[in-house]
């Protein structure tokens, strides 16, 4: 009964998180092809989307070969999704510093010189 349920539930697991990473790789595809992000957000969304995309394939590797498979996502799957959690911190502490820290420094205007 309980290997049943641990077995329902890491199938539930790995569906949720296949469709999580299918998302950030379609999401950051758009970002970056509608080119209206600042341009310091479109390298790690390029990493997102294709760390992503890796996830999915260790996942979709597992749904059809079994956790014996040589891409499995319980052999290198933790490895493109740290990745992915490293981007996703970049790219909201990039977005953090740019929002909230950086302040334009207000210039005093040039006075005109009289002759």
């Amino acid at each position: 009964m309980i290997a049943n349920f641990l077995y329902d539930y890491h199938e539930g697991v790995y569906f949720i998180n296949f469709v999580a990473n299918v998302m950030l790789f379609i999401g950051a595809a758009i970002a970056v092809l509608n080119h209206k992000l600042p341009q310091f957000y479109e390298k790690p969304l390029y990493f997102i989307g294709f760390f992503g995309f890796v996830t999915s394939l260790t996942i979709i590797a597992t749904w059809v070969e079994g956790p014996i498979a040589g891409m499995a996502y319980a052999k290198v799957g933790a490895l493109p999704e740290t990745l992915l959690n490293i981007c996703l911190a970049t790219l909201s502490g990039k977005f953090l510093w740019e929002t909230f820290v950086k302040k334009p420094v207000k210039r005093k205007p040039i006075a005109k010189r009289r002759k």
